[in-house]
C-alpha cells in the first residue's frame, strides 16, 4: 500500500488531483498518471486531463491479449455488456 501516501498527501493539501489511464504493465495491468493543479484550478486539471486523453487514445485502448489468453479489450468487454439484456436493465 506504498501508492496510497501519495494519494493522502495530496488530499491534505487541498490542491485538486485526478488520474489518468497512460498505459498497460507487461501482465496487462493499468498504470496511470497523476495531474495534480494549483489550489481552486479544479477547471484546469480536468482540462489537462481531457487534453492528454485526446492527445494520447490511451482511454480507447485496452491490454495486449497474450497469445492463448482469454483477456479481452476493455472495448471489446463493454460492446458485449451492451449485448446483454441484463447489463442495460442494470443502468
Amino acid at each position: 500500500l506504498d501508492w496510497m501516501e501519495s494519494c493522502w498527501c495530496i488530499t491534505v493539501t487541498g490542491h485538486p488531483a485526478i488520474s489518468v489511464p497512460c498505459g498497460f504493465t507487461d501482465d496487462g495491468l493499468p498504470v496511470g498518471v497523476q495531474i495534480v493543479g494549483r489550489r481552486d484550478d479544479d477547471l484546469g486539471v480536468l482540462r489537462l486531463a481531457h487534453a492528454y486523453e485526446r492527445a494520447t487514445g490511451v482511454g480507447r485502448r485496452g491490454p495486449a491479449s497474450p497469445a492463448g489468453s482469454s483477456l479481452g479489450t476493455a472495448r471489446h468487454l463493454a460492446a458485449s455488456s451492451d449485448r446483454d439484456p441484463r447489463s442495460r436493465a442494470m443502468r
